[in-house]
């Protein structure tokens, strides 16, 4: 052998050792967590009842180690001494050949597999043996067995599987979140097992055939499969009101792990602090000046994204002074998925690591190094008012169990400190739980999703905590209105396919309507734009601004930036004063959407095809998002004369009284006598109507992502709605 090969068989050889020792490593750490001791007895559980519910203090290992525990049962159980194995371990590696679990969040799904996969040893990369399914992104393959989700995404599954047949065991965690998406899963879940422990597929696999065939006409009929055996389904959580699942689910055991943590100080303010900012800002800087010598970094929860970067910049301002130095890192649930592992990277020497973060940093979570924790006590929450079909993004006090879950982040490695940013009074005045998302939302998604997958009783569909009758006919006349259902209540041609889409119903509306106005791509790139957060930075918000609105505006911004090569866009964003991280993600968004669009093979022909082109394109673009969020739409109810000051709409539905936020390019516009007649004059608009995708409640009433239209359109395309009045 010459010297290259020596040379290469060494390397060869130190790799295979350092491999090694990683896997020691791994290991003794896997041994040395909580829930390792109780490895056999959680599996058992697991074994003999069809589900469990976990209640793992936070710290003891649960999110990585117990799906590690159901898949190594499952796959490496096999017939010793002539084929006599324990009855319950062979039924167990019988229920299926995958296993599934769920996070609340897309950040907590990708960095979990990431560590399983690690800590597995997984055959290959992440995206083999272990993968995950997030929004946009999916990192799998046919030899996943372990897969991680957001619980939005596992219920896209059982759109096409709604039996779920390839997973044998089902995870969801952090089920204490009580999202939208999780109790609407757990329903789901019950409802399948149920089907799976009967035997009952008759009737899911003829809806399944129905809607294939009505979907592609002459397509062959796939092979029916054997049905698939009971499905496993384990509910864990740190905080859970364990009671009211284990009712739910007819009575199923719960079992308590403890946990471990290191003790964490806690400290209050004396007297309440109105700019909570301010307060936010004078904590990180005094921490760092009181713990200069001491190691740890810093994690904030604090409630969006605007508040995250202009606190960022602050900080990043005042810590280049500073000893230790401010390494400012953003954590929120608009970035992409690679800029939110960088609160993962090892903190540079001779820096302290400032986590800025909304409540996506609750669970789920390690982030190394965090020894420090300031909660400023308040969260964003979305609520909808079904009689008035108002849906509001606004500042709330969190709840007790979230001040515990923010309290613990500080204790995960080693002994922290946690700030509270309200007096210890104001902790006793807060609720115990969170209000379920489900009963606090537009239901119009989810009972979408229930009639496609073949539940067409939404009222009976068993929710945890069923949500009001009115909610749910709100929804279903919601539905109604944008033609995703006939006159019988059940789900028609466009329905289906407005549930291919992973946007809002309205949202999809829109794209099934841009088809007929000939701008789907338009339409796409707009609703891409509108799933990312604060494009713009600062006042650069006149960047490719259009006469008509935001979201032409944000078209243009859109097809700008698609114009300029790879390497360049970065620079691009920056010279132009617009989030390179935001249109980056836009980009992502809006190739999948389009992916989407390609795989509906039933659409319409469209009539007067020639002639639609020949339209003003702006008008068809608008048109075509009217089509969708008509039911967001306002009139003006009267001129404002002083200068600079906005303009009061009321909305057609509900009568609510509201202004355009700042933030939009329309504020000006139509902010004053002068610029409403020019406006006039300048797109034939003799009413003044606007639509809006969202609704923000400050000191009052805001809409955001505005758009004017015609009031003609609205008796064109929301006639079920309009035309009766």
């Amino acid at each position: 052998m010459n010297d290259t090969g020596v040379l290469q068989q060494t390397m060869k050889t130190f790799s295979s050792q350092q491999q090694q020792q990683q896997r020691e490593t791994i290991q003794r750490q896997r041994e040395n967590l909580p829930i390792y001791a109780s490895k056999e007895e959680l599996v058992s559980h697991i074994e003999q009842n069809e589900t469990v519910i976990i209640l793992g203090e936070t710290g003891s290992g649960k999110t990585t180690q117990i799906p590690q525990f159901v898949y190594e049962r499952m796959v490496t159980t096999t017939n010793k001494n002539n084929n006599k194995s324990s009855s319950t371990t062979t039924s167990f590696k019988e229920k299926g050949t995958m296993v599934a679990v769920t996070q609340p969040r897309r950040v907590a799904a990708v960095s979990v597999a990431k560590r399983v996969s690690q800590e597995i040893g997984a055959r290959g990369k992440l995206g083999d043996l272990v993968g995950y399914g997030i929004r946009f992104d999916d990192c799998s393959s046919e030899q996943t067995r372990i897969k991680f989700f957001t619980d939005g995404m596992l219920l896209r599954e059982a759109l096409n599987d709604p039996l779920l047949s390839r997973y044998g065991v089902i995870l969801v965690d952090e089920a204490h979140e009580r999202t939208l998406q999780t109790d609407f899963l757990l329903g789901t879940l019950k409802a399948i097992q149920e089907k799976r422990r009967t035997n009952d597929t008759a009737s899911t696999n003829n809806n399944v055939e129905n809607r294939d065939d009505d979907d592609n006409n002459n397509r062959k009929k796939r092979k029916k499969k054997p049905p698939p055996p009971p499905l496993k389904l384990i509910i864990m959580s740190a905080t859970l009101d364990a009671s009211s699942f284990s009712d739910f689910f007819e009575g199923c055991p719960i079992i308590y792990i403890k946990g471990r943590t290191f003790p964490v100080e806690t400290f209050y303010l004396k007297e309440p602090e109105e700019d909570y900012i301010d307060a936010t800002l004078c904590s990180v800087m005094q921490i760092n000046e009181d713990e200069k010598d001491t190691k740890g970094d810093v994690l904030v929860f604090l409630t969006g994204q605007e508040e995250i970067e202009s606190l960022g910049k602050l900080l990043m301002q005042r810590g280049k002074d500073t000893h230790p130095q401010l390494n400012v890192v953003l954590l929120f649930a608009a970035m992409p998925p690679e800029e939110q592992m960088k609160v993962f990277e090892e903190t540079p020497k001779g820096t302290r690591k400032i986590v800025l973060a909304t409540n996506i940093a609750e669970t789920s979570l390690t982030i190394p190094g965090i020894r420090y924790v300031i909660d400023t006590g308040l969260t964003k929450m979305r609520t909808f008012k079904a009689k008035s079909g108002v849906e509001e993004l606004k500042v709330v006090p969190i709840a007790r169990s979230q001040a515990t879950q923010r309290c613990g982040r500080a204790g995960r490695e080693a002994p922290g400190k946690c700030y509270r940013l309200y007096t210890e009074d104001a902790l006793f005045s807060l609720s115990e739980q969170v209000v379920p998302e489900l009963l606090r939302t537009n239901l119009a998604g989810v009972v979408l999703m229930l009639k496609a997958m073949g539940v067409n009783d939404v009222l009976t569909f068993p929710f945890i905590d069923k949500p009001s009758t009115e909610g749910l006919l709100r929804s279903l006349e919601l539905l109604y209105s944008l033609g995703a259902l006939d006159d019988k209540g059940e789900l028609n041609k466009i329905g289906r396919q407005m549930s291919k889409f992973p946007l809002e119903p309205m949202a999809c509306k829109c794209i099934i309507e841009s088809r007929k106005q000939k701008c789907t791509e338009e339409i796409v790139a707009i609703l891409a734009m509108l799933s990312t957060e604060n494009v713009f930075v600062g006042k650069s918000i006149q960047v490719a601004k259009h006469k008509t609105g935001d979201h032409m505006t944000l078209l243009n911004l859109y097809l700008d930036y698609s114009k300029v090569f790879r390497n360049g866009k970065k620079n691009w964003c920056k010279s132009h004063g617009v989030s390179f991280r935001a249109m980056n993600k836009a980009e992502k968004i809006k190739e999948q959407l389009s992916r989407s669009v390609g795989y509906i093979e039933d659409w319409e022909d469209i009539e007067d095809e020639e002639e639609k082109e020949k339209e003003n394109k702006s008008v068809r673009i608008r048109k075509a998002l009217t089509a969708g969020f008509f039911m967001n739409a306002a009139k003006k109810e009267q001129f404002s004369d002083g200068g600079g000051s906005n303009s009061s709409f009321m909305t057609l539905i509900g009568g609510n009284r509201l202004s355009v936020h700042p933030s939009s390019t329309m504020f000006h516009n139509i902010s004053s006598r002068e610029n409403q007649q020019t406006l006039k004059e300048a797109i034939g608009i003799s009413h003044s109507y606007i639509i809006f995708n969202e609704l923000i409640r400050t000191n009052k009433l805001y809409a955001r992502n505005v758009s004017v239209i015609e009031g003609e359109w609205l008796y064109e395309f929301g006639a079920r709605v309009f035309g009766r009045q």
